[in-house]
Protein backbone atom coordinates (compact mmCIF):
# COMPACT_ATOMS: atom_id res chain seq x y z
CA UNK A 1 0.00 0.00 0.00
CA UNK A 2 1.59 3.47 -1.03
CA UNK A 3 0.52 6.20 2.12
CA UNK A 4 0.39 9.80 1.13
CA UNK A 5 1.13 12.85 3.80
CA UNK A 6 -1.62 15.32 3.88
CA UNK A 7 -1.89 18.97 5.55
CA UNK A 8 -5.53 19.46 5.80
CA UNK A 9 -5.91 23.29 6.51
CA UNK A 10 -7.99 26.09 7.25
CA UNK A 11 -7.33 27.92 4.53
CA UNK A 12 -4.47 26.13 2.35
CA UNK A 13 -3.86 22.23 2.31
CA UNK A 14 -0.62 20.43 0.82
CA UNK A 15 0.17 17.06 -0.33
CA UNK A 16 4.06 15.56 -0.26
CA UNK A 17 5.66 11.69 -0.76
CA UNK A 18 8.40 9.96 0.38
CA UNK A 19 9.90 7.51 -1.89
CA UNK A 20 12.99 7.02 0.55
CA UNK A 21 14.92 9.01 -0.32
CA UNK A 22 13.54 12.44 -0.48
CA UNK A 23 10.87 13.93 0.81
CA UNK A 24 8.85 15.86 -2.46
CA UNK A 25 5.69 18.30 -1.66
CA UNK A 26 3.47 17.84 -4.95
CA UNK A 27 1.92 20.42 -7.46
CA UNK A 28 -1.60 20.62 -7.20
CA UNK A 29 -4.06 21.57 -9.60
CA UNK A 30 -3.62 25.15 -11.19
CA UNK A 31 -0.08 24.92 -10.02
CA UNK A 32 1.81 26.01 -6.93
CA UNK A 33 1.87 23.47 -3.78
CA UNK A 34 -0.32 24.51 -2.11
CA UNK A 35 -4.50 24.00 -2.96
CA UNK A 36 -6.95 26.58 -1.45
CA UNK A 37 -8.90 24.74 1.17
CA UNK A 38 -12.43 26.22 -0.83
CA UNK A 39 -14.96 23.80 -2.25
CA UNK A 40 -17.83 25.17 -4.50
CA UNK A 41 -20.73 24.69 -6.63
CA UNK A 42 -21.07 26.30 -9.68
CA UNK A 43 -24.34 26.41 -11.80
CA UNK A 44 -24.88 22.94 -13.23
CA UNK A 45 -24.48 21.70 -9.22
CA UNK A 46 -20.61 20.20 -9.89
CA UNK A 47 -18.03 20.52 -7.39
CA UNK A 48 -14.84 22.09 -8.16
CA UNK A 49 -12.20 22.74 -5.35
CA UNK A 50 -8.92 24.93 -4.46
CA UNK A 51 -8.70 28.13 -7.38
CA UNK A 52 -11.25 27.55 -9.48
CA UNK A 53 -13.72 27.85 -6.01
CA UNK A 54 -11.95 30.78 -5.11
CA UNK A 55 -12.18 32.59 -8.03
CA UNK A 56 -16.09 32.11 -7.83
CA UNK A 57 -15.75 34.24 -5.20
CA UNK A 58 -14.34 37.15 -6.25
CA UNK A 59 -16.21 36.86 -9.79
CA UNK A 60 -19.46 35.21 -9.27
CA UNK A 61 -22.04 35.10 -6.41
CA UNK A 62 -20.30 33.30 -4.02
CA UNK A 63 -23.46 32.02 -1.69
CA UNK A 64 -22.53 28.27 -2.20
CA UNK A 65 -18.70 28.48 -2.20
CA UNK A 66 -17.78 27.44 1.15
CA UNK A 67 -14.06 28.05 3.04
CA UNK A 68 -12.81 27.87 6.20
CA UNK A 69 -14.61 24.39 6.53
CA UNK A 70 -11.74 22.85 9.18
CA UNK A 71 -12.81 25.84 11.57
CA UNK A 72 -16.63 23.46 11.43
CA UNK A 73 -15.00 19.94 11.54
CA UNK A 74 -16.50 17.80 14.09
CA UNK A 75 -18.04 20.95 16.09
CA UNK A 76 -21.59 21.43 17.91
CA UNK A 77 -24.22 23.39 16.44
CA UNK A 78 -25.36 25.90 19.27
CA UNK A 79 -28.64 27.65 18.82
CA UNK A 80 -28.46 31.25 19.20
CA UNK A 81 -25.06 31.60 17.61
CA UNK A 82 -24.10 33.09 14.60
CA UNK A 83 -21.91 31.37 12.49
CA UNK A 84 -22.82 32.97 9.46
CA UNK A 85 -25.65 32.01 6.49
CA UNK A 86 -24.10 29.04 5.31
CA UNK A 87 -23.58 26.98 8.61
CA UNK A 88 -26.81 25.34 9.59
CA UNK A 89 -27.89 22.53 12.30
CA UNK A 90 -27.42 19.16 11.43
CA UNK A 91 -29.80 16.18 12.85
CA UNK A 92 -27.38 15.08 15.12
CA UNK A 93 -26.22 17.90 16.51
CA UNK A 94 -23.34 19.22 14.70
CA UNK A 95 -22.85 21.96 11.44
CA UNK A 96 -23.28 21.82 8.32
CA UNK A 97 -23.00 23.80 5.28
CA UNK A 98 -26.59 24.89 3.24
CA UNK A 99 -25.93 23.55 -0.34
CA UNK A 100 -27.59 24.08 -3.56
CA UNK A 101 -29.80 20.43 -3.22
CA UNK A 102 -29.17 19.38 0.19
CA UNK A 103 -26.56 19.99 3.41
CA UNK A 104 -22.94 19.20 3.53
CA UNK A 105 -21.06 17.42 6.23
CA UNK A 106 -17.88 19.96 7.20
CA UNK A 107 -16.62 15.97 6.48
CA UNK A 108 -18.21 15.45 3.14
CA UNK A 109 -16.53 19.01 2.10
CA UNK A 110 -12.97 18.23 3.42
CA UNK A 111 -12.94 14.48 1.45
CA UNK A 112 -13.64 16.69 -1.57
CA UNK A 113 -10.01 18.41 -1.12
CA UNK A 114 -8.87 15.19 0.02
CA UNK A 115 -9.44 13.58 -3.13
CA UNK A 116 -7.90 16.30 -5.28
CA UNK A 117 -4.84 15.84 -3.31
CA UNK A 118 -4.98 11.99 -3.71
CA UNK A 119 -5.65 12.06 -7.56
CA UNK A 120 -2.59 14.81 -8.09
CA UNK A 121 -0.55 12.23 -5.66
CA UNK A 122 -1.51 9.02 -8.03
CA UNK A 123 -0.94 11.51 -10.91
CA UNK A 124 2.85 12.04 -10.09
CA UNK A 125 3.92 8.63 -7.85
CA UNK A 126 1.89 7.10 -10.98
CA UNK A 127 0.61 4.05 -8.82
CA UNK A 128 -2.85 3.88 -6.95
CA UNK A 129 -2.99 5.58 -3.07
CA UNK A 130 -4.28 3.92 -0.61
CA UNK A 131 -3.39 5.42 2.20
CA UNK A 132 -2.89 8.80 4.23
CA UNK A 133 -1.68 10.25 7.08
CA UNK A 134 -3.73 13.01 7.70
CA UNK A 135 -2.18 16.32 10.39
CA UNK A 136 -4.88 17.34 12.77
CA UNK A 137 -3.64 20.70 15.39
CA UNK A 138 -2.42 19.21 18.47
CA UNK A 139 -5.45 20.90 20.54
CA UNK A 140 -8.48 19.22 18.67
CA UNK A 141 -10.35 17.59 20.76
CA UNK A 142 -11.53 13.82 20.29
CA UNK A 143 -14.58 14.77 18.18
CA UNK A 144 -12.50 16.79 15.70
CA UNK A 145 -10.09 14.13 15.29
CA UNK A 146 -12.88 11.48 14.83
CA UNK A 147 -14.37 13.85 12.15
CA UNK A 148 -11.06 14.32 10.20
CA UNK A 149 -10.46 11.01 9.76
CA UNK A 150 -14.17 10.11 8.58
CA UNK A 151 -13.13 12.42 5.85
CA UNK A 152 -9.93 10.52 4.63
CA UNK A 153 -12.34 7.41 4.68
CA UNK A 154 -15.34 9.47 2.82
CA UNK A 155 -12.19 10.55 0.03
CA UNK A 156 -11.78 6.87 -0.75
CA UNK A 157 -8.47 6.27 1.24
CA UNK A 158 -8.43 2.65 2.85
CA UNK A 159 -6.29 3.32 6.31
CA UNK A 160 -6.39 6.35 7.59
CA UNK A 161 -3.23 7.59 10.10
CA UNK A 162 -4.02 11.14 12.19
CA UNK A 163 -0.83 12.38 13.34
CA UNK A 164 -0.55 16.14 14.95
CA UNK A 165 1.16 18.89 13.05
CA UNK A 166 2.85 19.83 15.43
CA UNK A 167 4.70 16.15 15.53
CA UNK A 168 4.89 16.25 12.08
CA UNK A 169 6.73 19.40 11.59
CA UNK A 170 9.46 18.31 14.06
CA UNK A 171 9.66 15.29 11.64
CA UNK A 172 10.30 17.79 8.79
CA UNK A 173 13.26 19.52 10.93
CA UNK A 174 14.59 16.04 11.84
CA UNK A 175 15.04 17.25 15.10
CA UNK A 176 15.03 13.48 15.98
CA UNK A 177 18.70 13.30 14.36
CA UNK A 178 20.11 15.32 17.10
CA UNK A 179 21.62 14.09 20.43
CA UNK A 180 19.67 15.88 22.85
CA UNK A 181 17.12 18.58 22.28
CA UNK A 182 14.27 20.41 23.87
CA UNK A 183 12.04 22.28 21.25
CA UNK A 184 9.02 24.08 21.53
CA UNK A 185 7.09 23.90 18.64
CA UNK A 186 5.05 27.60 17.74
CA UNK A 187 2.14 26.47 15.10
CA UNK A 188 0.16 29.45 14.02
CA UNK A 189 -1.77 28.46 10.97
CA UNK A 190 -4.84 29.43 9.12
CA UNK A 191 -7.22 28.52 11.85
CA UNK A 192 -5.39 27.03 14.82
CA UNK A 193 -2.59 27.57 16.94
CA UNK A 194 -0.82 25.09 18.75
CA UNK A 195 2.60 25.14 21.06
CA UNK A 196 4.18 22.00 21.83
CA UNK A 197 6.68 21.37 24.14
CA UNK A 198 9.11 18.13 22.93
CA UNK A 199 12.26 16.78 24.07
CA UNK A 200 13.34 14.64 21.21
CA UNK A 201 17.38 12.88 19.72
CA UNK A 202 18.88 9.59 18.87
CA UNK A 203 15.32 8.25 17.29
CA UNK A 204 12.49 10.00 19.74
CA UNK A 205 10.53 12.72 20.09
CA UNK A 206 8.58 12.66 23.17
CA UNK A 207 5.45 14.96 24.35
CA UNK A 208 6.26 17.04 27.67
CA UNK A 209 3.06 19.65 27.45
CA UNK A 210 1.22 20.89 24.72
CA UNK A 211 -1.39 24.11 24.79
CA UNK A 212 -3.48 25.82 22.10
CA UNK A 213 -6.81 27.14 20.48
CA UNK A 214 -8.37 25.81 17.75
CA UNK A 215 -10.36 29.26 16.74
CA UNK A 216 -7.06 31.21 17.30
CA UNK A 217 -4.82 31.62 13.86
CA UNK A 218 -4.62 33.71 10.28
CA UNK A 219 -8.69 33.95 10.05
CA UNK A 220 -8.65 36.48 13.33
CA UNK A 221 -6.16 38.41 11.47
CA UNK A 222 -8.35 38.80 8.10
CA UNK A 223 -11.22 39.77 10.58
CA UNK A 224 -9.18 42.77 11.56
CA UNK A 225 -8.82 43.57 7.97
CA UNK A 226 -12.29 42.65 7.31
CA UNK A 227 -13.19 45.70 10.23
CA UNK A 228 -10.73 47.99 8.54
CA UNK A 229 -13.01 47.68 5.73
CA UNK A 230 -16.48 47.96 6.81
CA UNK A 231 -15.16 51.05 9.51
CA UNK A 232 -14.10 52.97 6.32
CA UNK A 233 -16.74 52.09 3.86
CA UNK A 234 -19.53 52.79 6.27
CA UNK A 235 -17.84 55.82 7.15
CA UNK A 236 -17.82 57.03 3.34
CA UNK A 237 -21.13 55.51 2.29
CA UNK A 238 -23.14 55.15 5.66
CA UNK A 239 -23.69 51.60 4.76
CA UNK A 240 -22.84 48.93 7.14
CA UNK A 241 -21.36 45.61 4.74
CA UNK A 242 -21.19 43.23 8.05
CA UNK A 243 -25.57 42.93 6.75
CA UNK A 244 -24.24 42.12 3.00
CA UNK A 245 -22.93 38.65 3.05
CA UNK A 246 -22.28 38.49 -0.16
CA UNK A 247 -19.94 41.36 0.06
CA UNK A 248 -17.95 40.28 3.02
CA UNK A 249 -17.29 37.20 1.61
CA UNK A 250 -15.80 38.87 -1.87
CA UNK A 251 -14.13 41.00 1.33
CA UNK A 252 -12.72 38.00 2.68
CA UNK A 253 -10.03 37.13 -0.01
CA UNK A 254 -8.96 40.29 -0.76
CA UNK A 255 -8.27 40.89 3.66
CA UNK A 256 -6.55 37.22 3.28
CA UNK A 257 -4.06 38.56 0.29
CA UNK A 258 -3.43 42.04 2.01
CA UNK A 259 -2.09 40.30 5.03
CA UNK A 260 0.34 37.86 3.21
CA UNK A 261 1.60 41.31 1.34
CA UNK A 262 2.28 43.54 4.76
CA UNK A 263 4.87 40.24 5.40
CA UNK A 264 6.47 41.15 2.97
CA UNK A 265 5.56 45.09 2.36
CA UNK A 266 4.84 48.33 4.27
CA UNK A 267 1.87 49.11 2.55
CA UNK A 268 -0.32 47.35 -0.11
CA UNK A 269 -4.23 47.74 -1.34
CA UNK A 270 -7.01 45.48 -0.35
CA UNK A 271 -8.74 45.26 -3.46
CA UNK A 272 -11.93 43.36 -3.56
CA UNK A 273 -13.45 43.12 -7.06
CA UNK A 274 -17.63 43.94 -7.05
CA UNK A 275 -17.78 43.90 -3.63
CA UNK A 276 -20.29 46.88 -3.09
CA UNK A 277 -23.40 47.76 -5.03
CA UNK A 278 -23.49 51.46 -6.34
CA UNK A 279 -27.05 52.85 -5.98
CA UNK A 280 -26.71 56.02 -8.03
CA UNK A 281 -24.62 54.01 -10.68
CA UNK A 282 -27.35 51.30 -10.03
CA UNK A 283 -24.11 48.71 -10.37
CA UNK A 284 -21.57 46.80 -8.51
CA UNK A 285 -18.34 48.38 -7.52
CA UNK A 286 -15.49 47.44 -5.96
CA UNK A 287 -13.49 47.95 -3.12
CA UNK A 288 -9.63 49.51 -2.78
CA UNK A 289 -8.41 50.90 0.42
CA UNK A 290 -4.70 51.35 1.27
CA UNK A 291 -3.90 49.82 4.31
CA UNK A 292 0.18 49.98 5.33
CA UNK A 293 1.27 47.48 8.27
CA UNK A 294 1.74 49.93 11.25
CA UNK A 295 -2.29 50.51 11.04
CA UNK A 296 -2.65 46.15 10.44
CA UNK A 297 -0.22 45.85 13.57
CA UNK A 298 -2.09 47.90 15.92
CA UNK A 299 -5.45 45.65 15.26
CA UNK A 300 -3.93 42.54 15.64
CA UNK A 301 -2.40 42.81 19.03
CA UNK A 302 -4.86 40.66 20.71
CA UNK A 303 -4.79 37.74 18.64
CA UNK A 304 -0.90 37.89 19.01
CA UNK A 305 -1.63 38.53 22.87
CA UNK A 306 -3.29 35.59 23.34
CA UNK A 307 -1.05 33.19 21.54
CA UNK A 308 1.63 34.89 23.62
CA UNK A 309 -0.45 33.87 26.72
CA UNK A 310 -1.09 30.26 25.65
CA UNK A 311 2.85 30.04 25.00
CA UNK A 312 3.70 31.46 28.95
CA UNK A 313 1.07 28.77 30.48
CA UNK A 314 2.42 25.81 28.55
CA UNK A 315 6.08 26.38 29.47
CA UNK A 316 4.13 27.18 33.68
CA UNK A 317 2.49 23.51 32.93
CA UNK A 318 5.64 21.69 31.78
CA UNK A 319 7.69 23.34 34.87
CA UNK A 320 10.26 24.65 32.29
CA UNK A 321 12.64 28.13 32.29
CA UNK A 322 12.92 29.67 28.67
CA UNK A 323 15.74 28.92 29.33
CA UNK A 324 15.83 25.29 28.69
CA UNK A 325 14.13 25.37 25.59
CA UNK A 326 16.93 24.90 22.80
CA UNK A 327 15.23 25.91 19.55
CA UNK A 328 11.53 27.11 18.44
CA UNK A 329 10.08 25.79 15.39
CA UNK A 330 8.64 27.88 13.61
CA UNK A 331 5.42 26.52 11.67
CA UNK A 332 2.02 27.37 9.60
CA UNK A 333 1.84 30.78 7.71
CA UNK A 334 1.35 33.21 10.32
CA UNK A 335 4.83 32.70 11.65
CA UNK A 336 5.99 34.81 8.41
CA UNK A 337 4.37 37.83 9.89
CA UNK A 338 6.89 40.26 11.31
CA UNK A 339 5.00 40.89 14.32
CA UNK A 340 4.31 37.40 15.39
CA UNK A 341 8.10 36.54 14.96
CA UNK A 342 8.99 39.70 17.17
CA UNK A 343 6.67 38.30 19.56
CA UNK A 344 7.87 34.88 19.89
CA UNK A 345 11.40 35.83 20.01
CA UNK A 346 10.87 38.28 22.86
CA UNK A 347 9.49 35.31 24.65
CA UNK A 348 12.62 33.10 23.68
CA UNK A 349 15.26 34.84 22.12
CA UNK A 350 15.57 35.88 18.83
CA UNK A 351 18.74 33.29 18.17
CA UNK A 352 16.58 30.10 19.28
CA UNK A 353 13.91 30.29 16.07
CA UNK A 354 14.39 27.96 13.19
CA UNK A 355 12.22 28.42 10.05
CA UNK A 356 14.96 26.23 8.08
CA UNK A 357 11.75 24.13 6.60
CA UNK A 358 9.06 26.18 4.69
CA UNK A 359 6.19 27.38 7.77
CA UNK A 360 3.42 26.56 4.67
CA UNK A 361 4.86 23.14 3.75
CA UNK A 362 6.63 21.17 6.81
CA UNK A 363 3.55 19.96 8.10
CA UNK A 364 2.75 17.68 4.64
CA UNK A 365 6.72 17.43 4.47
CA UNK A 366 6.65 15.71 8.03
CA UNK A 367 3.55 13.98 7.43
CA UNK A 368 4.99 11.95 4.44
CA UNK A 369 8.09 10.79 6.41
CA UNK A 370 5.29 9.58 8.72
CA UNK A 371 3.83 7.71 5.53
CA UNK A 372 7.33 6.52 4.64
CA UNK A 373 7.58 4.93 7.86
CA UNK A 374 4.09 3.08 7.78
CA UNK A 375 5.08 1.89 4.36
CA UNK A 376 8.58 0.52 6.00
CA UNK A 377 10.08 2.59 2.70
CA UNK A 378 12.22 4.59 5.51
CA UNK A 379 14.72 2.07 7.00
CA UNK A 380 15.48 4.55 10.17
CA UNK A 381 12.50 4.44 12.36
CA UNK A 382 11.59 7.34 14.77
CA UNK A 383 9.21 6.51 18.33
CA UNK A 384 6.68 9.48 19.00
CA UNK A 385 5.52 9.37 22.52
CA UNK A 386 2.44 11.48 22.34
CA UNK A 387 -0.11 12.72 25.22
CA UNK A 388 -3.49 13.88 25.74
CA UNK A 389 -4.39 17.81 25.57
CA UNK A 390 -7.67 17.59 27.97
CA UNK A 391 -8.57 15.32 30.56
CA UNK A 392 -11.01 12.57 29.33
CA UNK A 393 -13.48 11.08 31.99
CA UNK A 394 -17.52 10.98 33.18
CA UNK A 395 -19.76 12.99 34.55
CA UNK A 396 -20.66 12.55 37.98
CA UNK A 397 -24.06 14.27 40.05
CA UNK A 398 -23.63 17.56 40.52
CA UNK A 399 -22.17 18.15 36.49
CA UNK A 400 -18.45 17.29 38.02
CA UNK A 401 -16.24 15.99 35.42
CA UNK A 402 -14.79 12.98 36.93
CA UNK A 403 -11.32 12.12 35.36
CA UNK A 404 -10.11 9.03 34.06
CA UNK A 405 -7.51 9.86 32.00
CA UNK A 406 -5.97 13.20 33.07
CA UNK A 407 -4.44 15.60 30.32
CA UNK A 408 -0.87 14.48 29.90
CA UNK A 409 -1.49 10.68 29.85
CA UNK A 410 0.73 8.99 27.54
CA UNK A 411 -1.35 7.63 23.88
CA UNK A 412 -1.48 3.62 24.47
CA UNK A 413 -1.70 3.90 28.80
CA UNK A 414 -4.56 2.57 29.99
CA UNK A 415 -7.00 3.76 33.22
CA UNK A 416 -9.93 2.60 34.35
CA UNK A 417 -12.47 4.05 37.06
CA UNK A 418 -15.23 2.39 38.99
CA UNK A 419 -18.84 4.10 38.99
CA UNK A 420 -21.29 3.11 41.11
CA UNK A 421 -25.38 4.31 41.56
CA UNK A 422 -26.05 7.12 43.67
CA UNK A 423 -29.72 6.83 44.66
CA UNK A 424 -31.43 3.93 46.02
CA UNK A 425 -33.59 1.42 43.60
CA UNK A 426 -31.63 2.82 40.48
CA UNK A 427 -32.52 0.86 36.97
CA UNK A 428 -30.17 2.69 34.95
CA UNK A 429 -26.39 4.04 35.59
CA UNK A 430 -26.14 6.23 32.24
CA UNK A 431 -22.42 6.88 31.33
CA UNK A 432 -21.76 10.32 29.67
CA UNK A 433 -18.34 10.69 28.36
CA UNK A 434 -16.80 13.93 28.32
CA UNK A 435 -13.32 15.70 27.48
CA UNK A 436 -13.10 18.94 28.66
CA UNK A 437 -11.30 20.40 32.03
CA UNK A 438 -11.37 18.62 35.24
CA UNK A 439 -13.84 19.58 37.98
CA UNK A 440 -16.88 20.56 35.50
CA UNK A 441 -19.12 19.73 32.32
CA UNK A 442 -19.24 23.17 31.18
CA UNK A 443 -17.67 24.09 27.95
CA UNK A 444 -16.53 20.10 27.87
CA UNK A 445 -17.50 18.00 24.65
CA UNK A 446 -19.59 15.24 24.84
CA UNK A 447 -17.83 12.12 22.96
CA UNK A 448 -20.25 9.62 23.86
CA UNK A 449 -22.90 8.27 26.32
CA UNK A 450 -24.03 5.19 26.95
CA UNK A 451 -27.43 3.66 29.29
CA UNK A 452 -26.42 0.71 30.98
CA UNK A 453 -29.46 -1.22 32.97
CA UNK A 454 -28.73 -2.78 36.26
CA UNK A 455 -30.78 -4.68 39.13
CA UNK A 456 -32.02 -1.96 41.37
CA UNK A 457 -30.43 -2.06 44.76
CA UNK A 458 -29.24 0.01 47.64
CA UNK A 459 -27.11 3.14 46.43
CA UNK A 460 -23.63 2.33 46.02
CA UNK A 461 -24.28 -1.59 45.65
CA UNK A 462 -23.85 -1.75 41.64
CA UNK A 463 -20.77 -0.76 40.15
CA UNK A 464 -19.17 -0.07 37.00
CA UNK A 465 -15.51 -0.23 36.06
CA UNK A 466 -14.28 1.61 33.08
CA UNK A 467 -11.42 1.52 30.97
CA UNK A 468 -10.18 4.34 28.74
CA UNK A 469 -6.90 4.72 26.64
CA UNK A 470 -6.47 6.95 23.91
CA UNK A 471 -5.38 4.94 20.34
CA UNK A 472 -2.14 6.02 17.93
CA UNK A 473 -4.70 8.74 16.15
CA UNK A 474 -5.47 10.16 19.26
CA UNK A 475 -8.96 8.99 19.16
CA UNK A 476 -10.56 7.49 22.73
CA UNK A 477 -11.36 3.85 23.42
CA UNK A 478 -13.42 3.72 26.35
CA UNK A 479 -15.40 0.19 27.46
CA UNK A 480 -17.14 -1.22 30.63
CA UNK A 481 -17.59 -4.10 32.75
CA UNK A 482 -20.97 -4.82 35.09
CA UNK A 483 -18.96 -5.93 38.31
CA UNK A 484 -21.98 -7.79 39.10
CA UNK A 485 -22.77 -9.76 35.78
CA UNK A 486 -19.03 -10.05 34.22
CA UNK A 487 -21.29 -8.36 31.25
CA UNK A 488 -18.62 -5.81 29.04
CA UNK A 489 -19.87 -2.98 26.56
CA UNK A 490 -18.23 -0.86 24.44
CA UNK A 491 -19.52 2.96 25.67
CA UNK A 492 -18.59 5.17 22.64
CA UNK A 493 -20.18 2.34 20.44
CA UNK A 494 -18.79 1.64 16.74
CA UNK A 495 -17.10 4.29 14.91
CA UNK A 496 -16.76 4.82 11.20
Amino acid sequence: MITIGIDLGTTNSCVAWNDGTRTEVIEVPGGGLTLPSVVGFNERGEIQVGGAARRRIVHRDPKYIFSNIKRHIGLPFVEGEDYGPQIAGSPDGTRCFIGPDRNYSPQELSAEILKVLKLAAERRIGKPVRGAVITVPAYFDNNRVAATKEAGELAGFRKVHIFTEPEAAALAFGIEKEKFSRVAVFDLGGGTFDIVIMEAGEGRIKIIEKNGWDRLGGLNFDRRIEDYVVERYQAENDVNLREKPISMMKIAPAAEAAKKDLSEDEETWIEAVNAAFDHEASRMKDINYALTRAELEARCRDPVEQAMEITGRCLAAANLSVGQIHEVLLVGGMTRMPMVRRAVAAIFGDDKLRDRVSPDLAVAQGAAIKAAMIDNRLVERVLTNDVTARDFGVEIEGGVLAVILPKGTAHGELRSAVLTTAHDQQAILPVAVLQGEAGSVAGAALIGAYVHEVTPNTAGAVSLELEMMVDEDGLLMATGRDLDTGRTFDILGSRT
